[in-house]
This record gives structure tokens, C-alpha cells and sequence, in this order.
């Protein structure tokens, strides 16, 4: 399975595990986390945007959190 999530500035990304919102000091951004080793891996592939709606058939937003297709 894989992930599905956009960031709180608009970029859209797929994600091999389920993100968690990783909070910065300017910016949130989901990032992806596995909670069997508790440890962050880096699997963010950045999609360009409108490629989630064709996916999925409606809009995501930010608020909306991670989805799994």
C-alpha cells in the first residue's frame, strides 16, 4: 500500500509508510515513520500537483491528513 498526504504549503506527496505531521518552526509537512522500528525513513516522493485529485478523484487538503490507497 502507499500514502497519499499534501503538505501545509501546498506540495503533494506519496509516501511508502503512514506520515505522521512533523512540525518545523515555519512549516508542518508529513513525513513518513514507521511505528514497528520508531525510527523516520525517507521514502517522501514529491508528486506534481493535481497528481493526488487524479488519483483519487477529489481534492485533498492539508487538514484532510495522510490517506491510504
Amino acid at each position: 500500500m502507499a500514502w497519499l498526504a499534501k503538505d501545509k504549503d501546498g506540495t503533494e506527496a506519496a509516501f511508502r509508510y503512514k506520515p505522521i505531521l512533523d512540525k518545523f518552526e515555519y512549516n508542518e509537512s508529513w513525513n513518513d515513520y514507521d511505528t514497528n522500528l520508531g525510527r523516520f525513513y525517507v521514502t517522501k516522493s514529491l508528486l506534481p500537483k493535481g497528481s493526488i485529485k487524479k488519483l483519487i478523484g477529489k481534492d485533498l487538503t492539508f487538514k484532510d491528513g495522510p490517506i491510504e490507497i
